[in-house]
């Protein structure tokens, strides 16, 4: 694959339309190989998909994806790039989510044009009777379920990352197998899978579907980022505590991405708190930021995911209890 590389100033006078990109590296063996112009880049293969995904033969498309435009091996780059990091995805055009290549897209499409219909049908008392009578009849094996369960549990949901790309984001558009999922109408779906309320989504698809288990961690999970999304796009942004208990199951490579991954859309970013440092040990960042909670007002909730007693992977005997 070729490309070429662009310099751009996001607050330059003459701003231009670009793509973000939001992913999941997937490892971080480099093995695809991108040409710019004679000079090679080896990069992630969930990287090159992604571009691959992109590629026009009747234009050029201009794109922001961190494995090309962000050099993971300088610490000065990295650290100037993560503080722009909202900025570009709040700047960029659209953002994509690329959950990989799948069979199943198809299915889960019309499956979710289904669900958009069943979600607006209003329910008549004899179809909330016999959708409560139905309840048991669990079908987890109907293919459109385990289609749509592949797509809400696949492991990019659960990144660090991705939160702040879909939140600070001013259009989201999610590409699966090729197919295109608008950001607003799949998280309003999704997230009407967990109400349990007799004229709920759940009730309604039990009558034409059969009942069904969904994955509710990760329907959590993308319910609470749509949340956090609609706050922050209505001017409120959450405070950084709140965030990172929010999202304490989120995954990351580094350590103290559990707190730069999220400081840019939190009120830390308006006290210039905690900005991102990968030259500070995993350590000093987490108490730093505990620190910094606890001096917030009427605010000890850190301590609710401190303490000896919680289970922590990996967690070095040096650390304070009172450090999450």
């Amino acid at each position: 694959m070729r490309c070429s590389l662009v310099h751009h100033d996001l607050d330059g006078p003459d701003p231009v339309s670009f793509e973000a990109i939001s992913y999941r590296w997937a490892g971080s063996d480099k093995t695809s190989i991108v040409d710019f112009g004679g000079k090679v880049l080896p990069i992630p293969t969930s990287a090159y998909d992604v571009l691959r995904s992109r590629v026009s033969l009747w234009r050029t498309r201009l794109v922001w994806i961190d494995a090309i435009c962000v050099n993971q091996d300088d610490k000065d780059d990295k650290n100037q790039q993560v503080r722009l990091m909202r900025d570009i995805y709040s700047k960029a055009a659209r953002t994509i989510v690329w959950l990989g290549d799948t069979p199943d897209a198809q299915t889960v499409f019309r499956f979710m044009i289904d669900m958009l219909n069943q979600k607006n049908n209003h329910m008549t008392d004899l179809d909330v009777s016999l959708g409560q009578a139905g309840m048991k009849k669990i079908r987890d094996d109907n293919p459109k379920w385990a289609a749509l369960t592949r797509m809400l549990e696949n492991p990019y949901w659960f990144r660090v990352w991705i939160v702040q790309e879909i939140v600070a984001s001013r259009q989201v558009d999610i590409l699966y197998g090729g197919r295109w999922f608008d950001w607003t109408v799949f998280s309003s779906v999704v997230c009407d899978l967990k109400t349990d309320s007799p004229t709920g989504l759940l009730q309604k698809l039990d009558l034409s579907e059969g009942m069904a288990t969904p994955p509710f961690k990760a329907i959590h999970q993308i319910q609470v980022i749509q949340n956090l999304r609609a706050d922050y796009q209505a001017g409120n942004k959450w405070s950084l505590p709140w965030i990172l208990i929010s999202f304490s199951h989120s995954q990351a490579t580094f350590g103290q991405d559990h707190v730069f991954g999220f400081q840019g859309i939190s009120t830390a970013v308006e006290d210039n708190a905690l900005v991102p440092d990968y030259g500070l040990e995993e350590l000093d960042v987490f108490r730093e930021t505990t620190l910094y909670s606890l001096a917030q007002p009427s605010n000890l909730m850190m301590l609710s995911v401190a303490g000896i007693g919680r289970e922590k992977h990996n967690r070095p005997d040096n650390w304070p209890s009172w450090v999450p």
